[in-house]
């Protein structure tokens, strides 16, 4: 099954019979393959745990514990109410998820098959569409759609007919071999001065690009954490003397010696899914979730609430200090002039109504909370755009956080921009879809300014701080790239192809970090 709203996302091309895919997979335990249900699969597999991960709770309050199905020639992640391991037999439903830990799995595609299903308005305070039960058709095609219906668009019948996606068949054996992983996958970037660091998208080895913009000197690291297969990210914040390291695993710091070495040592074992540095000093901050509790009496696992506090302040060679945020999710972080500001998601009390809150952290953990404030937009994960003034990124919007800590709408988009953006400098960088169909933004003067459309999937702009408008549109292969600038004004970005530089005067150039394919 690949969904619609994958391919118009940019994160798989539209899927085309003769065509190498290649791409990651999740597992939907349920319906049993039969004539009414060409998208189920019987399956026998191979489940093993992550070890890295305990059980979530789910929509239900039930645990969730995350499996790998390993089977011949591919794998697939599994969130199952009930743990097991080893040989499975299971049915249900493989589809792509970008987002997935399971290794890609590729293919030569066989077979496309249009998913046709009828939905019906539903009649209630929140309208919108649901399916109809029975209703799904697949035809074949030679090549998927770049762009599905919207419901916006669906005109004012109460029942109609939506394409929602595309049943594809793949060969895992007509398939040339992989290209060779590069020793270095660029993933997270920061630089200081004159000075790049560069994280491995998954292996726990960081790349200091010494006079990066003019004369690139490059040196390897390898710190001791594992391999976060397929992700998610860690991230690096460079200063004067090295950088800090944040992930799930924890908190590293990385000492610039004077001869040129590095030395890294884990300063937290607690994991920061959030963090941001005000030079050398750092603020992490964990998720807050439920702990689970089995209850014997009703033979059920629980959710409790935990009541150690996730964030915390790290200095180098200095005790960690607690920070005592308020209750909130934690949305976004920035550094500022004083310290740091954390927005936190509240509440959202109906659709497309958020209520967010500020809170300022001074440098030694003092905390100050702001007024709520209500962002009235559907999907609204507002981002720190920028420090000084103080600016939110939301996908429609810009907005200006005032001295009360409250937010007001500044700049509207023409159209939504993909939720992924923040500082780069003293501009303000987002990316969006190629306005080429209904989700796309038009930036700029007219097709002959967009990069041409092999040179990336999606589009990077660079806004002016003071009109909102973009100054510089470049092409990049990921929707969530890695972006920094280097004392000189340069601005960096790496996305799945590599890492490249955006010079003052507005040339661009790559950097080749090695020639060399992976190796010991």
């Amino acid at each position: 099954m690949v969904d619609g709203w994958t391919i118009e996302d940019g994160g798989l091309d539209p899927p085309a019979v003769g065509a190498v895919l290649s791409t990651w997979l999740v597992f939907q335990q349920g319906a049993t393959p039969d004539r009414d249900h060409p998208e189920a699969s019987a399956l026998w597999a191979v489940a093993d745990p992550l070890i890295d991960r305990s059980p979530t709770v789910g929509r239900d309050g039930r645990p969730d514990w995350t499996i790998i199905l390993r089977g011949d020639g591919w794998s697939a992640i599994w969130h199952t109410e009930r743990p097991v391991i080893g040989q499975v037999e299971v049915t249900g439903t493989l589809s792509v998820d970008c987002n997935s830990r399971a290794h890609a799995v590729r293919g030569r595609i066989t077979r496309v098959r249009l998913i046709t299903t009828t939905i019906r308005r539903v009649d209630d305070a929140r309208g919108g569409w649901k399916a109809v039960p029975g209703t799904r058709r697949y035809t074949d095609i030679d090549t998927a759609p770049r762009w599905f219906e919207k419901t916006t668009d669906l005109g004012d019948g109460d029942v109609v007919d939506r394409h929602i996606g595309v049943l594809v068949e793949l060969d895992l054996d007509d398939v040339p071999p992989a290209a060779l992983r590069p020793r270095i996958w660029p993933g997270a970037v920061s630089g200081f001065g004159t000075d790049l660091w560069i994280l491995d998208r998954e292996l726990p080895v960081l790349a200091r690009v010494r006079e990066a913009a003019h004369a690139p000197v490059v040196s390897e690291h390898v710190f001791p954490a594992p391999a976060l297969a397929t992700g998610p990210w860690r991230r690096v914040f460079a200063d004067s003397g090295g950088c800090w390291i944040t992930g799930i695993d924890g908190v590293f710091r990385c000492v610039l010696r004077p001869d040129g070495s590095v030395e890294s040592r884990r300063s937290d074992d607690r994991a920061a899914w959030r963090a941001v540095s005000h030079g050398d000093i750092l603020l992490a901050v964990d998720r807050t979730l439920p702990g689970l509790q089995v209850d014997a009496q009703a033979a059920q696992v629980i959710p409790v609430e935990l009541t150690e506090r996730p964030a915390r302040i790290l200095r180098p060679d200095a005790p960690t200090v607690p920070v005592d945020l308020p209750d909130g999710a934690v949305q976004s972080l920035i550094a500022t002039a004083t310290g740091f500001a954390v927005l936190l998601r509240i509440r959202e009390p109906n659709e497309g109504t958020v209520e967010f809150r500020i809170a300022t952290v001074t440098l030694d953990g003092q905390v100050s909370v702001g007024s709520g404030f209500w962002i009235e937009e559907r999907h609204a994960y507002p981002v720190f755009a920028l420090d000084d003034p103080l600016l939110l990124l939301t996908r429609r919007s810009i907005f200006g956080v005032g001295d009360d800590s409250t937010a007001a709408l500044v700049h509207t988009f023409p159209r939504p921009v993909l939720p992924s953006g923040g500082q780069a400098g003293h501009r303000i960088w987002l990316t969006m879809h190629r306005p080429d169909g209904t989700g796309g933004w038009w930036p700029v003067r007219g097709p002959a300014d967009l990069p041409p459309r092999d040179a990336g999937k999606w589009l990077l702009a660079l806004l002016d701080p003071v009109t909102l408008e973009p100054t510089t549109v470049i092409a990049v292969n990921d929707s969530q790239p890695g972006v920094t600038t280097t004392g000189d004004g340069s601005i960096w970005i790496t996305d799945h192809h590599g890492i490249r530089v955006v010079h003052p005067d507005g040339t661009l150039q790559p950097l080749n970090l090695s020639d060399d394919p992976a190796t010991p």
